[in-house]
């Protein structure tokens, strides 16, 4: 029985992997002005993350790039644009000080209305639909829209978790 769990984990990764070159690969023919960025992390296969960064690798679970490839394609490359994203605007390297919860809310609202803004059909998402409302109340009451923005405007409304 392990070596039958054996080979489907052995066979996922290998697929997961193909699935993220894919992707990459997409990525850099459709923002070659990108090109150094996107391809300058590894992928590291962690079985603890979903998709994530430290700013020098890109960790996946296998499962999670399948169930989300599965669902749809598109969304694998948006993933890790959104990944690529957070580094390009630093919100890693903020201080401990912050709430951490509300921070990483308010990096991903950020990052993905920065990724909406490119209107590329490569990055087309079911959520972007979802995401718009929230997105058009967050331009009529911040204007421009970055983490700090909408971190202190999630602060100031004492918005919780």
């Amino acid at each position: 029985m392990d070596n039958v769990k054996e080979e489907k984990q052995i066979l996922a990764e290998s697929l997961a992997k193909d699935i993220l070159t894919l992707a990459r690969n997409s990525l850099i023919v459709n923002f070659r002005f990108l090109d150094r960025a996107i391809s300058c992390a590894p992928f590291v296969c962690d079985d603890n993350v979903s998709l994530a960064t430290d700013g020098e690798n890109i960790y996946y679970s296998p499962w999670f790039i399948l169930h989300i490839y599965k669902a749809e394609q598109k969304c694998v490359a948006r993933d890790i644009l959104h990944c690529l994203f957070h580094c390009v605007f630093r919100h890693n390297l903020m201080e401990q000080k912050l709430d951490m919860p509300r921070w990483d809310l308010a990096c991903d609202i950020a990052v993905e209305h920065a990724i909406n803004q490119l209107r590329s059909p490569a990055l087309h998402a079911a959520r972007e639909v979802r995401q718009q409302a929230t997105i058009a109340m967050l331009e009529d009451k911040l204007g421009l829209i970055t983490a700090e923005r909408v971190y202190k405007w999630l602060g100031d409304m004492e918005i919780s978790e």
